[in-house]
């Protein structure tokens, strides 16, 4: 185990991780569209293509850590990512090499989650491991936010080289903490659970109907139906700054505002745990990520997809919460449990930007054609929601 000095190192990693990660990879597409022409349509294939590798490799990556050490997870990904950027950089007019790039990078970024995730909750108690997740989230969210809402200027100011040339340095850099963080840190256990009192849930899931496993279920199937809408949005952002006449740096101002409202609902969720163990916070997020989705993507006026943001990252912000919280809660496997959480996240990306993909290709001439789609696939996620509600 490794100590709580280490573990503040830990949470360092990963603002740097979210600002790197997010500059790079939600940029993209106004990069894609500014230098290769690429639509809406095109822009979700790219996404179903990160989602379709990202199952896998978040699930491969989770095992990886745990079985091989999570700081040998955390090298690897780095590394290779910032190596897999500075190709990019040199072949920013091949959209194939983007292609390979993109495919790459979201390998090697599934190595860092999970073992981010599973350092910062092993040792953790009943009474510390909600503050633990607590902070992860916040530290992940504001940063991710932060660098949304400046990445356009950046971008604007300095070119679209530095899309790959400032993330790139920012994984090197992490590179190095986590060898300096290796040598100078207890020597690491990837699993404490025969070391240590085997982790119970917390005492309020033995007094619900419903199963402390069957609460992780359900948390499993809602956020990648919040990836799914998430990623939609992201890769149609470019278009929607286009329609209401925005440039990128307006786009990263405006289209920020989800970002920090899921950033306040992670520090809410933090602060009071009453939704722990609760299925209504998780109905009630369902349906508000539904109608806020719905609504952010067909307004036709800015100050109602600014509204809509709000209610669109308070929900996102709690599904993605459940999942993790009561992945690291149930159960031993940290390591394995984010690699299945992260997996989930995979799923979502991949099955909604290509739901959306699919409808505009086959529908061209109806814009909205993705919109409803993908709403449709919203309430498929709601109704398999309440089935295993009512299966206990």
């Amino acid at each position: 185990m490794i100590s709580r000095r280490a573990k503040t190192i830990c949470f360092t990693l990963e603002g740097i991780n979210s600002v790197a990660a997010t500059l790079y990879f939600n940029y993209l597409f106004f990069f894609l569209r500014d230098n290769f022409g690429f639509d809406s349509r095109r822009n979700l294939w790219v996404s179903a293509l990160h989602g379709f590798i990202y199952i896998f490799a978040a699930w491969q990556g989770g095992r990886f850590g745990q079985r091989r050490g999570y700081f040998n997870a955390l090298k690897l990904g780095y590394g290779g990512m910032a190596a897999l950027l500075i190709v990019g950089a040199f072949f920013t007019h091949s959209i194939h090499a983007q292609l390979i790039v993109v495919a790459g990078w979201t390998v090697m970024i599934c190595l860092t989650w999970p073992a981010l995730e599973a350092l910062i909750s092993e040792g953790e108690d009943a009474a510390s491991l909600p503050r633990m997740v607590g902070i992860y989230n916040v530290v992940w969210a504001g940063t991710a936010g932060l660098a949304y809402f400046c990445g356009g200027a950046i971008f604007e100011m300095f070119g679209w080289k530095m899309l790959f040339w400032l993330p790139a340095g920012l994984f090197a850099a992490q590179f190095v903490v986590v060898l300096w963080l290796e040598n100078n840190s207890a020597a690491e256990k990837p699993s404490t659970a025969t070391m240590q009192p085997a982790h119970a849930p917390e005492a309020v899931a033995a007094a619900q109907a419903i199963s402390p496993k069957a609460f992780l279920r359900m948390a499993w199937l809602g956020n990648p139906f919040a990836y799914i809408a998430i990623n939609t949005v992201y890769a149609v952002i470019p278009q929607l700054a286009q329609r209401f006449g925005l440039s990128i740096a307006a786009s990263g101002l405006l289209c920020s505002v989800w970002l920090f409202a899921r950033l306040g609902i992670f520090a809410a969720l933090w602060r009071w745990t009453g939704w722990h163990y609760r299925f209504g916070w998780l109905a009630a997020a369902f349906v508000m990520l539904l109608a806020s989705f719905t609504t952010l993507l067909l307004a036709s006026q800015l100050w109602v997809v600014v509204v809509a943001q709000v209610s669109f990252g308070a929900a996102a912000g709690l599904l993605y919460y459940s999942s993790l919280f009561y992945s690291m809660d149930v159960g031993e496997a940290h390591g394995d449990h984010g690699g299945i959480h992260e997996a989930f996240i995979g799923v979502g990306i991949f099955a909604g930007t290509a739901v959306g993909a699919v409808a505009l290709q086959f529908f061209p001439q109806y814009a909205s054609a993705g919109t409803w789609a993908v709403s449709g696939l919203l309430v498929c996620g709601l109704g398999g929601l309440g089935w295993l509600r009512l299966r206990k």
